[in-house]
Order: structure tokens, then C-alpha cells, then sequence
């Protein structure tokens, strides 16, 4: 497609049988019941083409207006000139911020459009890997801020992995980071993989004000109830009681799980309620591989059940496999950002037309 061309594109829904796995489908559009969530969810809207990233051939990607007019009041995802003054400082590379006594290390690329953009890493994974860097040069076309931070005892981060690493802590550490570094961009889209998901809704739950939506990629909520503990010998959880932690395979990888991890988790467990449970309100996206080694694409299915919000979407990708770091992988989590973000606006009520 040439350059400037505008095209609208419209997806249409199905619906399926989930035996429509075994004959290859690679995203499904199966309603649940009492919910509109549906598997694989695409809305109309105008694009137009971009220059080619080396190796990817020609991309489209969707655009917005900065603002539009509803009632007098003056809706904008422009980040204000303010906001901007106050997030300069704060914003760059290897920076470094106190918080309850740890030197937590962050990345933080500014922007003028909103949301933001939180990137929640994996397991003892650092800001330094590809999902992040991916993230960075896509939001830096958009125009949009992001934002990455090690994890107490991951990356340069301080603090000892096994011994202090937990949800509550890391949870904690997110919260204050969206007022510490975040405060003045407004809401943040959430993008958490594997345990960054897990963190993800924690932070939503406990901090729905600042929140635009989630995008989870092989989210593992109470994975070290489910698929690690049980997995373990008798002989293995005896070493994680006396030692503190071994090193356990879990699909193609090696984890430190520490008892500490695996004790404050059972006080986080969100797969247990009933359907519409998890007081979750916000546009949620779950992408998950059919072939992920660690967590069962299944449980991306049981998460969105229990999730209240009524804009629920589960994308199963063939092939796909945990990590989720294809070519067509980030092309796929990059469409998904544009599709939450494109409904994205925020009230500037200091305009003359809002009085």
C-alpha cells in the first residue's frame, strides 16, 4: 500500500465451537455466557501506511485524532504542557528511584499521547529484553510514553530475588511507581507478561482510577498454587521450606522459586471466585499461545470468566508458545495497544468551553 493511502478495515465476528482448536484455528470468537467478552474482538477503524521496520515488509497502523469536542467539554489524549514540565525530569534511561528502601532502576521514554504504556515484565525477567524493546520503538511511532522498571532483585535492581521477591512487594512497588515517576500522565494501559499479568490485575484492583485497560500475555495468576507447588517432589518443596528456594525447570526455562514467593502468593489467588468476581471493570486483552509450555492457554479462558468487565477479549494463537516473541507475536500485541488505546480520551476540563 502507498504511503498516505487510508483504508478501513473491518473484522467480522464469528462464532465457534471450541473443537474448532483441533482442526487448526488460530483465534477463536466464542461468546461467554452471561458476558459480551468474546475470543478475538476487532472494532472498525481508519489506517494508513507507515514505513516499513527493516525485515517486516509494509505495516498499517491506526491512527487518532488528538481531541474532539463532546458537549462543550474537550476530549484529548494530549498530554498537557504541565504534565509534561512535571514528567521531563523523571524521564530517560538506567534511572533510579527510592522506594521503601529499595533503588528500583526504570526506563522511561516520554510522550505527548495517551495512555501511557506500563510494561510489566515476567519472572526474574529484566527490562532488558526484547517485549520491552519492541514496546519502546512502537510507542516512540505512536508518540506514546513508556514506562519499565526492574523488579526488586531483578536487573539492577537491589534487593536479593529470593529472599525478598513477592507479589506484595512488587505490587507495591508498581503502585508507587504510577505516583513516584507516573503521576502526571493520567491513566496507563497495563501490559504484563506471566507474572507481570498476575501484577497487573493486582494494581488494577487496587488502583482502578489510574488504569485504561490491560493486555495480558500468558498470564499466570496463582501459577505457584497451581502449576508449580503441586509439580513438585516431596523431596523439592522439603528444599523450598528449609533452603528458601531452588532453581526449578518449569517448560523450557529455569525459575528461582523461593518459599517466600510461594507463601505471600496464596494471599493473591484471584482464580477461585465465581464468574464476574474479580472487580476488574477496564478493557482487558489476553493473548495466549495454544502451545505455551508453562500455563495452559486455558486459564486465559477461566481469567476472563471471572473478570467483571464486560469488555473481555482471549486471542489463541497457533503456535504460539510462552514466551510470545515472534515477529508476528509483536505485530499482534502492537495491534492490540492501538485497538484499546483508539477509545482512549480524557476530559480536559480546564478549557474555555468547559467553563
Amino acid at each position: 500500500m502507498n504511503a498516505g493511502t487510508r483504508m478501513h478495515a473491518r473484522c467480522v465476528q464469528c462464532t465457534c465451537s471450541a473443537v474448532a482448536i483441533a482442526f487448526g484455528m488460530a483465534f477463536l470468537s466464542v461468546p461467554f455466557k452471561g458476558f459480551n467478552s468474546t475470543f478475538r474482538s476487532c472494532h472498525e477503524s481508519r489506517c494508513e501506511s507507515v514505513s516499513p521496520r527493516p525485515g517486516l515488509g509494509a505495516e498499517t497502523r491506526r491512527v487518532r485524532k488528538p481531541s474532539v469536542h463532546l458537549g462543550g467539554l474537550r476530549a484529548t489524549t494530549t498530554l498537557p504542557t504541565s504534565a509534561l514540565k512535571r514528567l521531563t525530569p523523571v524521564a530517560g534511561r538506567n534511572k533510579v528511584v527510592d522506594i521503601e528502601g529499595f533503588s528500583i532502576y526504570y526506563d522511561f521514554q516520554l510522550g505527548t499521547v495517551r495512555p501511557f504504556v506500563f510494561f510489566l515484565p515476567g519472572l526474574a525477567k529484566s527490562r532488558m529484553h526484547s517485549k520491552a524493546s519492541e514496546l519502546e520503538v512502537f510507542c516512540r511511532q505512536t508518540g506514546q510514553g513508556m514506562f519499565c522498571a526492574d523488579y526488586a532483585g531483578t536487573g539492577r535492581s537491589s534487593g536479593v530475588f529470593t529472599e525478598i521477591g513477592t507479589l506484595s512487594l512488587w505490587t507495591s512497588h508498581a503502585e508507587a511507581l504510577l505516583e513516584k515517576v507516573l503521576g502526571a500522565c493520567g491513566r496507563v494501559l497495563l501490559v504484563g507478561e506471566g507474572i507481570g499479568g498476575w501484577i497487573a490485575l493486582l494494581l488494577a484492583m487496587r488502583r482502578p482510577e489510574r488504569i485504561s485497560g490491560i493486555i495480558g500475555l500468558a498470564a499466570d495468576p496463582d501459577f505457584t498454587e497451581d502449576l508449580v507447588w503441586p509439580r513438585m517432589t516431596p523431596e523439592q518443596q522439603r528444599q523450598v521450606v528449609e533452603k528458601g528456594s531452588i532453581m526449578w525447570k518449569h517448560g523450557f526455562e529455569e525459575y528461582p522459586i523461593s518459599r517466600a514467593l510461594v507463601e505471600d502468593a496464596r494471599s493473591h489467588l484471584l482464580l477461585r471466585g465465581e464468574p464476574g468476581s474479580l472487580p476488574i471493570d477496564v478493557p482487558v486483552r489476553l493473548i495466549h499461545g495454544l502451545n505455551d509450555e508453562e500455563v495452559p492457554a486455558e486459564r486465559s479462558i477461566l481469567l476472563a470468566q471471572l473478570l467483571r468487565s464486560r469488555d473481555v477479549t482471549v486471542t489463541l494463537v497457533k503456535h504460539g508458545d510462552h514466551a510470545l516473541e515472534r515477529q508476528e507475536d509483536f505485530r499482534r500485541l502492537n495491534d492490540t495497544i492501538t485497538e484499546l488505546c483508539s477509545a482512549y480520551f480524557e476530559f480536559d476540563l480546564r478549557t474555555p468551553q468547559s467553563g
